[in-house]
């Protein structure tokens, strides 16, 4: 399959409350395109999720996975200026 239908399945796995699921998809089309928006806007979608699962408990959790969409977004922007999309699309 190719890209556009790994992030699809992606996104389908995040819907029925599999992040870890999501994020192994999403990271494997970003071991292949560092760059892909659409695997990036998975990543970030992915993280936010489980950051909302963990309920804040775990401090060291939350942490890493506040700095993990913070870096994801930073991506996400430059690889949308590359292609003349912004950030929010």
């Amino acid at each position: 399959a190719g890209a556009a239908a790994v992030v699809e399945r992606g996104w389908s796995r995040l819907s029925d409350g599999d992040p870890e699921g999501a994020m192994l998809l999403a990271e494997a089309v970003l071991a292949h395109d560092r760059d892909s928006a659409a695997a990036l806007r998975l990543a970030v979608a992915t993280n936010r999720a489980l950051l909302e699962r963990s309920g804040g408990d775990n401090f060291w959790e939350t942490g890493w996975l506040r700095s993990q969409v913070r870096a994801l977004e930073q991506r996400l922007a430059a690889a949308d200026c590359g292609t003349g999309m912004e950030a929010g699309t």
